[in-house]
């Protein structure tokens, strides 16, 4: 019974490992960098906010590469301004999507 069930665990670990060894490279991670991405207001009525914020993201990860990165890679961080409008914000968060090599990206809270 317990050989049974350890070869079903084995056989169902191969299964899984298989597509996950056919995986491409991780977007926006790279043996030396680590791509995330934020859109905020950096122009328009809210660009007090949104430049302190992006500032304060940048500050941070600054201090993260200056002590080695994360596992050796350093942080870069991709900033789009949003000008406090929707369809710029929408626009944004398409280009850290699709084209940024980011996988990751966040949205400066406002209202």
């Amino acid at each position: 019974m317990r050989t049974a069930w350890a070869a079903a665990v084995m056989a169902m670990a191969v299964g899984l490992a298989g597509p996950a060894l056919g995986q491409k490279e991780t977007r926006g991670v790279t043996p030396t960098e680590i791509v995330l991405g934020m859109h905020t207001d950096l122009s328009g009525p809210a660009a007090t906010y949104g430049v302190s914020s992006s500032n304060a993201v940048r500050m941070r990860f600054d201090e993260v590469n200056d002590k080695g990165g994360i596992h050796g890679r350093k942080v870069r961080l991709v900033v789009e301004d949003t000008q406090y409008q929707v369809p710029r914000a929408v626009q944004a968060g398409t280009k850290l999507i699709n084209r940024a090599s980011s996988p990751w990206w966040r949205r400066s809270a406002r209202r």
